[in-house]
């Protein structure tokens, strides 16, 4: 990560800055820096090994067998690298088939070469929203 101190050659506290200079210096760093950051989440893309898709999928399963008001998030799966994600629950109008999406907030690749923000477990495949199956 960035530090400010080593974006200049001379040392903060020898410069005489105004207040609004310092304002536009910090937010230009931040904006670097957030930046960098984006660049590396962007970089690493989280592969699932064959087991974690597999304890994933039955999770998927499972939660879509359950009314949403009873799931307790406390039980969901994370593994070391894996993104942030939320899930919802869906009621197909024309069957009534339910179905689980889950959506990760930033690409995963799953162990057959699949790559994507947005699967879901269930219900028909060209019903909205249309997103790749998990399985």
């Amino acid at each position: 990560m960035l530090r400010l101190d080593s974006y200049f050659i001379f040392p903060l506290n020898q410069l005489a800055m105004t207040p609004e200079q310092i304002f536009r210096l910090r937010h230009k760093y931040l904006h670097e820096c957030r930046d960098h950051q984006l660049k590396n989440n962007l970089m690493k893309l989280f592969e699932f090994t064959q087991d974690q898709y597999q304890q994933f999928e039955t999770m998927l399963t499972d939660l879509n067998t359950q009314n949403w008001g009873a799931w307790d998030n406390s039980k969901w799966i994370t593994f070391p690298g894996l993104p942030r994600y939320s899930l919802h629950q869906y009621i197909q109008d024309r069957n009534e088939k339910t179905f689980v999406t889950v959506k990760f907030d930033s690409d995963v690749k799953l162990p057959d070469g699949r790559q994507g923000r947005k699967f879901k477990v269930g219900g028909s495949r060209n019903y909205r929203p249309v997103c790749d199956w998990f399985r």
